[in-house]
């Protein structure tokens, strides 16, 4: 088994895309938790 974090581009585009709602959910104020908790759970699974 080959563990490489950063391994292609789609990792990464993944990555930005899922940080877009993170900086919304922060400019509005609101709390960004739970959906770090999701967001964590996913990118494990990833």
């Amino acid at each position: 088994m080959k563990l490489t974090q950063y391994g292609d581009y789609f990792y990464l585009y993944i990555l930005l895309l899922s940080l877009i709602p993170a900086i919304v959910l922060g400019i509005k104020g609101k709390n960004i938790k739970p959906y770090g908790i999701l967001l964590s759970i996913f990118m494990v699974g990833v």
